[in-house]
């Protein structure tokens, strides 16, 4: 039996016997994932950047742990993922340790936890949502700020500590948003960014090139509640710019910049919407085919050419409490070919507070 597993069989196993002396204390958390994705990338295929592929996994992440008091917490668990069709291809679980402190307005997260905790609303060239899924643990901090018109996150994930071998490595996000309609149904406008900063390092014996990679993502819109209220359940226009600044430090040390304007468009009525991303700019991720994925954790469609444009196609039924469900048709554009996606996502999530919560009803 692998340690990592021991180290969550005596944490389970500590959990209960604290349960048994006070049973307030116990908390617990189920998370069940899956999702299935179907790329069909033909027309637009780059070698070592975009090529046709289905993903199709499954993941289970349970969770217990102690609560000191209302404001304090410490969990422990492990997250599982299976890729369908590949019984002897199979992934490590990943433990989940991690103390939470929360309060109304203000939480913060530190250890190893789920990525599902963060609150932010991160650029597609940040995080691509299929990346999001399969690097699904954060391994640091999240400094979380909620009052009722908006709401900021700040994240440190180390994802490489320094070996002789294996280079050192972290990134910052941030995400923040201001949105009075939330508090005054007169109000339109809204505001907000999204930001990352990734540093990869050299190892201990070896001296390869320290990459610095900054991109943000300021911008400014409009909800319409009244239409939205009326005829719509979603109506938002937003309009943004997407700057990046790559530096490899040891080869050139120069600053390579790229910049371009967003343009995004939402539309929902009866749990069905269409949402539309433009991109119009420079290429993006300027040291994408010496490291791709390794530091750009984005959509690779940004560092194609200097339009893109997605439009996604959804369906988002109301099901139960604590079950989503999502099913969308996307169709990416790289500004001379077309590719077609279809993604099915069920997500469910079970905790000790869903009894407590079906008894005050």
């Amino acid at each position: 039996m692998s340690k990592k597993i021991v180290v969550i069989l005596s944490l389970v196993a500590l959990v209960f016997c604290t349960e048994r002396a006070n049973a307030q204390q116990l908390k617990w958390g189920l998370r069940f994932d899956t999702r299935f994705d179907n790329q069909e990338y033909s027309a637009v295929t780059q070698e070592g950047v975009i090529s046709s592929k289905t993903d199709f996994s499954v993941r289970l992440a349970p969770v217990v742990g102690i609560a000191i008091d209302r404001l304090h917490s410490i969990m422990g668990g492990a997250s599982f993922t299976f890729d369908m069709g590949a019984p002897h291809d199979k992934r490590d679980p990943e433990v989940l340790l991690y103390y939470n402190y929360r309060t109304p307005k203000f939480s913060a997260y530190a250890g190893k936890f789920e990525r599902r905790r963060l609150v932010g609303g991160y650029s597609r060239a940040i995080y691509a949502e299929s990346h999001t899924f399969y690097d699904h643990v954060i391994e640091g901090f999240a400094f979380q700020y909620t009052p009722d018109a908006s709401k900021f996150e700040l994240v440190l994930d180390w994802d490489g500590m320094q070996s002789p071998q294996k280079r050192e490595s972290f990134r910052i996000i941030s995400a923040g948003e201001w949105n009075p309609t939330k508090i005054a149904s007169t109000k339109w406008f809204t505001a907000g960014y999204s930001f990352d900063m990734y540093h990869l390092a050299s190892s201990a014996e070896q001296s390869e090139g320290v990459v610095d990679h900054i991109l943000m993502n300021p911008y400014v819109g409009a909800v319409f509640n009244r239409l939205s209220n009326v005829w719509f359940q979603r109506l938002e226009l937003s309009v943004g710019w997407l700057g990046s600044f790559d530096r490899e430090r040891r080869v050139e040390n120069v600053w390579e910049a790229a910049n371009g304007l967003t343009v995004d468009f939402t539309l929902q009525k009866w749990n069905v919407g269409i949402h539309n991303h433009l991109y119009l700019g420079d290429k993006q991720f300027a040291y994408w085919d010496k490291y791709g994925s390794r530091v750009y954790r984005g959509d690779p469609f940004y560092s194609i050419s200097g339009t893109y444009n997605y439009t996604r196609i959804y369906w988002r039924p109301r099901l139960s409490e604590g079950v989503s469900f999502d099913l969308s048709l996307e169709f990416p554009y790289d500004g001379s070919n077309m590719g077609f996606q279809q993604i099915a996502w069920i997500g469910v999530s079970i905790d000790s507070g869903v009894f407590d919560r079906k008894r005050k009803k």
